[in-house]
């Protein structure tokens, strides 16, 4: 197996404090796949229940398995149409896309390159930002085997010949544990821990800071899967907890509650819920 590719080391972690959360928000999702020719089609509202703003998109995506091409165009309420062609493997082991997107009101225009390559022992990632001013690359390597990896990501910008990222990763990760620890353009550290403790249940602890000011975060996170809900639970040192509830109401339809509480001061609000419902037919 391929090593994972540098934004997914540590993937398992962040899954446990980010799953099944949507503080402050409402969202609706719905996706169905039509007949022959086979075209997916994914629209979606979230409304933030702080400012009252809906936003909405629609997206379809046709795949070609004889070719192994993929094309998905979208289109968002900020009046934003993208488009996407993906390349599955015109030579072993690389992907490529090409991504354009247009905002309709203002005109502005942007482009992007991503490409991707898998071997038994190394992956390789990079992103071309097509921008007229100058390109900005950024580009990541994960080298290892067997569980351990160790990776790099670099970004430039050519406009201003400037290095906007230079972040440093390690990582182990076994059937039912994973570490990883990341230094990220040497001004802060962070390291989290995914520990699938059974087959229901799953824990994660992360840990961060800041080597400049030395401030510090810390965090407790866990999921306890039934045959068809999750309840997730998260709570951080600056006393936030999290609640998150999923259950599969029916098949094709899933249902998402989060609730966020400020237990360092319960009489001050500041506390947030969420609702989502997915709709898959």
């Amino acid at each position: 197996m391929s090593p994972p590719t540098f934004s997914e080391l540590g993937k398992n972690a962040r899954s446990i404090f980010n799953s099944n959360y949507m503080f402050g928000s409402v969202k609706l999702s719905a996706k169905t796949t039509t007949a022959a020719p086979s075209i997916d089609l994914k629209t979606a509202m979230n409304g933030n229940i702080g400012t009252g703003k809906i936003n909405g998109s629609l997206e379809a995506k046709y795949r070609n398995e004889e070719y192994g091409f993929t094309i998905s165009e979208k289109w968002n309420t900020e009046n934003v149409i993208s488009f996407q062609l993906e390349a599955d493997e015109p030579l072993p082991g690389l992907d490529l896309s090409l991504n354009t997107s247009v905002a309709v009101l203002s005109g502005k225009k942007s482009g992007s390159i991503s490409s991707e390559f898998r071997h038994d022992y190394f992956t390789l990632d990079c992103d071309i930002d097509l921008s007229l001013a100058g390109p900005s690359i950024e580009g990541g390597a994960v080298l290892g085997s067997g569980g351990l990896y160790i990776g790099g990501e670099l970004g430039f910008d050519s406009s201003d010949s400037t290095m906007t990222k230079s972040n440093f990763a390690f990582c182990y990760s076994s059937k039912d544990f994973s570490f990883s620890t990341n230094v990220n353009d040497g001004q802060s550290f962070s390291s989290s821990v995914h520990h699938k403790i059974s087959n229901k249940i799953d824990g994660a602890v992360a840990f961060g800071m800041q080597t400049e000011t030395g401030s510090t975060t810390f965090a407790l996170g866990g999921r306890y899967k039934f045959d068809d809900a999750s309840i997730s639970a998260k709570i951080n040192n600056l006393g936030h907890l999290g609640f998150g509830y999923s259950q599969q109401l029916f098949e094709g339809v899933k249902l998402t509650l989060s609730s966020l509480i400020d237990t360092s001061d319960l009489n001050a609000g500041g506390h947030k819920i969420g609702l989502g419902l997915d709709l898959d037919f």
